[in-house]
């Protein structure tokens, strides 16, 4: 698998982001944090988020909508960014225990 490295100024914003609002568009995702990047290239930067298992896709009922949330893993790139309050297991996404029986 090739791995691919995290640009501080353009993945970690995308990554909080998705922390903080839980889910996003496409489209909202690069209105909100376009930093001059084409609709195509910022998607295009969320399939590799998204294959390096950052980052997930789920698409709307009719399909024609992507809904991205953040991943276990991008989770803990951004988890020592967080205030300490914040921080922790309490912060992580559900996905994050999978051994857990319980459901949020």
């Amino acid at each position: 698998m090739k791995r691919v490295t995290l640009s501080f100024e353009r993945d970690f914003p995308i990554l909080l982001h998705l922390w903080k609002f839980k889910v996003g568009t496409t489209h909202g995702l690069w209105k909100f944090l376009n930093k001059g990047s084409t609709l195509h290239a910022f998607y295009k930067r969320l399939n590799r988020l998204e294959k390096a298992k950052f980052i997930e896709c789920n698409y709307s009922k009719s399909g024609n909508l992507a809904i991205w949330q953040l991943a276990a893993n991008g989770y803990d790139c951004i988890d020592h960014h967080l205030p300490d309050k914040l921080s922790g297991d309490g912060a992580r996404p559900p996905d994050a225990y999978p051994n857990s029986n319980s459901k949020l």
